[in-house]
């Protein structure tokens, strides 16, 4: 017999977690009734990311509800059936007080591809007064990968996790 050690609470709020200083403002989906069409969800929200004295961090994925590298074991058993090719993309304008706070650090522009194109991720940020925008796209142009291949999908899936945890660091003037 195998006991669940999850509460209830936790069960029903599995898809509900937000970091902590998230206020959302309002949300639209677009595409619903289209399946052509990429599924686009629009947020509008006011974040408050943690901070160390006069720094503030803010890691873009904070609103990914998978931010975590999936292919962490050293070996593979299976195939990996991602179900179909996929485009993730992220596109976040931070806007903030200028005469409050300035950029300090931001992620470098980037384009990582695997060397048969089956995935490529890309990041470009850009900042002016009082804004910082980040785009990132991440594509999976195959649905399924042989367990034979999982060093270099795991290699891959490694780098791009690491990019993807670099934040954008804010300091109090």
């Amino acid at each position: 017999m195998m006991l669940d050690s999850t509460s209830e609470d936790d069960k029903k709020n599995y898809f509900n977690k937000k970091p902590d200083g998230l206020k959302m403002l309002s949300t639209t989906f677009e595409n619903t009734q289209n399946d052509n069409q990429p599924l686009i969800q629009k947020l509008e929200f006011d974040y408050t990311g943690p901070n160390t004295g006069n720094y503030y961090f803010i890691n873009p994925q904070f609103l990914m509800t998978t931010n975590s590298n999936p292919f962490v074991q050293t070996t593979r058993h299976t195939d990996i059936d991602l179900g179909s090719r996929q485009e993730l993309i992220l596109k976040i304008n931070l806007e903030f007080p200028d005469a409050l706070y300035s950029v300090d650090f931001i992620p470098s522009n980037i384009l990582v591809r695997a060397p048969d194109s089956s995935f490529m991720y890309r990041r470009i940020v850009t900042q002016e007064k009082g804004r910082v925008s980040y785009y990132q796209s991440f594509e999976i142009n195959y649905p399924i990968f042989y367990k034979e291949d999982y060093p270099g999908v795991k290699e891959f899936f490694d780098r791009v996790y690491a990019l993807m945890a670099e934040e954008i660091v804010l300091k109090k003037k």
